[in-house]
């Protein structure tokens, strides 16, 4: 009479093949949630535009001190509810805010620091750009780059 069920080299062979689809599968998610994220650097950028627009509208100068989104009319920081991103993977500063211009950037911070699109840039023209790698192809913040990961 033979017995049923499985034998350990069987099961062994089962557990190695399920490990090698995830170590193949792994990485490719991980890229995928990363990929995901970057709405939320977007998502802040343009809200944080869109409020310094409404600024520049109302008191004519993008650094007023009456802007909601200005720290301070005297340097170039923005306020506290608009320096993180809604998820909280970037935070957001002003490399430029000026009474005529302004550039904004998303750093990735925490789980999202890994990005190959690195820094996300938004200024007052509309112009979008990254100072990461977007498509790893050397060509670093280029417009085809700000498409990819914008």
């Amino acid at each position: 009479m033979r017995a049923k069920g499985f034998t350990l080299i069987e099961l062994m062979v089962v557990v190695t093949i399920v490990a090698i689809l995830a170590a193949l599968a792994y990485p490719s998610y991980q890229e995928q949630v990363r990929k995901s994220r970057r709405a939320d650097a977007t998502a802040a950028l343009m809200k944080t535009a869109q409020v310094l627009e409404r600024c520049y509208t109302e008191f004519h100068k993008y650094n007023d001190a009456n802007c909601p989104a200005v720290k301070n009319s005297n340097t170039a920081s923005l306020s506290a509810e608009y320096s993180r991103s809604d998820e909280g993977y970037y935070s957001i500063s002003a490399t430029t805010l000026a009474a005529n211009a302004f550039t904004l950037q998303a750093s990735p911070t925490g789980a999202q620091s890994g990005d190959r699109c690195g820094r996300f840039t938004l200024d007052h023209v509309g112009r979008q750009g990254v100072t990461g790698d977007g498509d790893q192809d050397g060509t670093s913040g280029t417009d085809a780059d700000a498409k990819k990961c914008w």
